[in-house]
């Protein structure tokens, strides 16, 4: 499960991997821009959104 927030006026992606409490993935760059961290979720080179 991922979300995307917007901190500090940067799109971050935030994730549950070990429970309850949402963290910033730090495999995704955050960004001004939304469509560059939209790219990086879509990409994924880390397989953290997407597990093949």
């Amino acid at each position: 499960m991922f979300n995307f927030g917007l901190e500090d006026h940067e799109w971050r992606v935030y994730g549950k991997p070990d429970g309850d409490e949402w963290a910033s993935l730090s495999t995704i760059a955050p960004s001004r821009n939304f469509e560059e961290v939209l790219e990086q979720v879509e990409m994924d080179t880390h397989e953290v959104i997407w597990v093949t």
